[in-house]
């Protein structure tokens, strides 16, 4: 009889330290799941902010308040929940110090935060970290609070006639490459009529 009441007491306590070792489990994946979400979030946001920059002379959008680059970045990312932390329910920040920058004028973008997280993320272990897009569009979370940057002062005239001659400049060797290939094509087309072959 007392064998039999160890079996069973032996036989649950087993079962209860599966049903807990079952439970911490899965709380521990729903931090990193959560952190997933959140990192998907950002490296949506990130390429949707480098399609833009491709499409605007190679230039940030105005990043003084998350609503300026939401409001640019419309019609590149569809749905407005990439913009918020599903963990904090937050507005991602962008770097002011970015707004209306050349990415040319950007030293390392691998290494300059271009959006963060407005407020931390706690591990199972209670420690706090950051989930940050950078400027070449890659994502990762750091345990130091990323700092923003000071606001870039608006290009000035001189900036943007030096953009519109780089850009006349591209064009101009893009229409001569296309002249060339135009006559290419009309002797091709002369030389076949002639010949027949």
């Amino acid at each position: 009889m007392a064998l039999r009441c160890l079996r069973h007491t032996a036989g649950a306590l087993v079962a209860a330290a599966l049903i807990c070792l079952t439970a911490a489990a899965l709380l521990g994946q729903a931090r990193p799941r959560e952190n997933v979400d959140c990192l998907s979030n950002l490296k949506q946001y990130a390429l949707g902010m480098l399609m833009y920059v491709q499409d605007y002379d190679e230039r940030m959008p105005p990043m003084v308040k998350p609503e300026q680059v939401q409001n640019r970045l419309n019609p590149y990312i569809k749905n407005r929940a990439v913009y918020v932390c599903p963990v904090t329910r937050t507005a991602y920040l962008p770097n002011p110090a970015l707004s209306s920058r050349h990415l040319a004028a950007i030293d390392i973008p691998a290494r300059t935060l271009m959006l963060r997280d407005a407020l931390p993320h706690t591990d199972a272990a209670g420690r706090k970290y950051w989930n940050v897009a950078y400027a070449d569009g890659h994502v990762a979370s750091v345990t130091s609070e990323p700092r923003l940057g000071k606001p870039a002062p608006p290009p000035t005239a001189q900036d943007r006639v030096r953009a519109l001659q780089a850009e006349i400049k591209q064009l101009r060797l893009q229409r001569a490459r296309l002249d060339a290939r135009i006559a290419a094509l009309e002797r091709e087309a002369a030389r076949l009529k002639r010949t027949g072959k």
